[in-house]
């Protein structure tokens, strides 16, 4: 799109951070993408993608023109009335969502005198935050004297795989708000994606996604209950999603039983337990891509839908691992850092640090 429109800012070029911006940038905004990063930002600014998505690199480079990355939070409010803020919440040891990031960005935001300059701009929060966080947030910015700053919680519902699809064509728009100019301003950057939109407040808003991403988990938990009960019954769990999936109340998306919920975050020299067409073998996860290649399977932008593949897996609360069925491989470029784990049996692991462990 050649259209140019209200100018944005996106602090934190991580996942959601990059992907909001390349597609905000498609279509018409000039964005200013905000890191404390600089590596992560020279290279960037060099053209290089620090993260695979397919579509993602191409997006960028479309319009580079109106992508600028920088280390200072000042020149995206300089150039901008709306900071969206994409930075990374994952889980504490206690499974609390760690906010520091997050709190890092409000102490950032310096108070600009008098209130009538604060009421030009607003954060809008697109990283996932426990119900409540709205609020508290604004008590914290009235605290400080920055109480003119607007709030909109406005989730993400992107997918590893299909990021830049979701963004481009999405379910859903929520935006949270006060029914302010910056939730109006929110809803009129989305407006050209023709989305069905639902305006509501700040708390349900931030329900919505937390709701969303338990339902989900919940139904992929629930199968796999349903193929141990399988298991012993004699059934086909695939047989039995299916007919489960024909119920419009229920449908078929996320009834297929697996290893559960995880991402492309294993570099591909560690080793997996795999049942391939009944034969049992150890592999690396680079030579299972490989072997699902040579059998034909397609390769759909660093996706694979393997048929007739199990892997070793553990169930929470089950007395031993068994073989479960694959629903997808996914694989991704990365040049980022690695962490080594270490099992209670002494198995060192490595793999990306937002793997969910």
């Amino acid at each position: 799109m050649s259209e140019r429109r209200e100018p944005i800012g996106v602090i934190g070029t991580g996942y959601v951070g990059l992907v909001t911006a390349a597609g905000f940038a498609h279509l018409g905004s000039d964005v200013f993408c905000i890191d404390i990063d600089a590596d992560k930002i020279a290279r960037l600014q060099a053209g290089e993608i620090p993260i695979y998505e397919p579509g993602l690199a191409e997006m960028v480079e479309a319009n580079r023109d109106r992508l600028h990355f920088s280390t200072q939070i000042d020149d995206a409010l300089v150039n901008a009335r709306l900071l969206f803020v994409a930075v990374g919440t994952p889980p504490t040891y206690s499974g609390d969502a760690d906010l520091s990031a997050v709190r890092a960005v409000v102490g950032a935001i310096p108070a600009l005198a008098p209130r009538s300059k604060q009421q030009r701009h607003a954060l809008v929060m697109k990283s996932t935050v426990p119900a409540g966080t709205g609020a508290s947030i604004q008590r914290v910015l009235a605290e400080q004297g920055k109480a003119g700053l607007g709030y909109v919680s406005c989730p993400e519902f992107l997918k590893e795989g299909s990021a830049v699809k979701d963004f481009l064509h999405p379910d859903r728009v929520v935006v949270g708000d006060e029914m302010s100019w910056a939730g109006d301003a929110v809803v009129e950057l989305y407006a050209p994606l023709g989305a069905p939109l639902v305006r509501t407040d700040i708390a349900s808003a931030e329900m919505v996604k937390l709701a969303s991403n338990a339902f989900l988990a919940t139904k992929i938990s629930f199968i796999n209950e349903i193929a141990n009960v399988c298991e012993e019954t004699g059934a086909d769990v695939i047989e039995v999603a299916r007919g489960m999936g024909l119920d419009e109340r229920i449908g078929q998306k996320f009834l297929q039983a697996g290893i559960g919920f995880g991402g492309s975050c294993l570099v591909g020299d560690e080793t997996v337990l795999v049942r391939l067409r009944g034969r049992t073998t150890l592999m690396t996860f680079e030579r299972l891509w490989h072997r699902l290649l040579d059998d034909g399977h397609q390769d759909d932008d660093g996706v694979i839908e393997p048929a007739a593949l199990e892997v070793l897996s553990w169930i929470p609360g089950g007395a031993e691992p068994q073989f479960m069925p694959v629903m997808c491989v996914t694989r991704r470029d990365y040049d980022g850092e690695i962490v080594e784990l270490r099992t209670k049996t002494g198995r060192r692991i490595r793999c990306t640090p937002d793997h969910p462990w």
